[in-house]
């Protein structure tokens, strides 16, 4: 007899903001999502009290958060993350253009999963990603 098996398929959430305008920051996360759509279920928002309140409401499995946000930074997000008891064990992976000593300085003593520069290709990002869900 056989049994059909249900693959979940891993959630992520993109949590991008670039200092560039809105335009800028839709393409970069688009081509991102698209990058790895065929694998993920992607969803993305823009700001930290909107990530908050997505990851309130939804289960994911990994937060891929941009360092550089307006109003909450991205260290700051993951604080919010850390401090609710509901979401205190999502896993955070900062997805970032920043790689100033002082910032990574910064990413390091909040004990995310790792960092990725932005500028990876888009098989490095896959490579990392699957290196990730291997492990869970």
């Amino acid at each position: 007899m056989f049994i059909p098996v249900h693959v979940l398929v891993p959630s992520i959430v993109i949590l991008l903001y670039l200092t560039t305008p809105l335009t800028h920051l839709l393409v970069y996360a688009k081509m991102v999502r698209g990058w790895i759509l065929d694998q993920y279920k992607v969803n993305i928002v823009t700001a930290g009290a909107q990530a908050i309140k997505f990851l309130g409401k939804n289960k994911v499995d990994l937060v891929l958060l941009d360092y550089e946000m307006p109003e909450t930074d991205g260290p700051m997000v993951l604080e919010m993350i850390r401090s609710n008891p509901e979401l205190s064990d999502v896993p955070v992976v900062f997805l970032t253009g920043t790689n100033s000593r002082e910032s990574i300085e910064r990413l390091i003593s909040l004990k995310p999963l790792g960092y990725i520069l932005k500028s990876t290709t888009r098989e490095e990002l896959l490579k990392t990603l699957s290196d990730f869900f291997s492990k869970i």
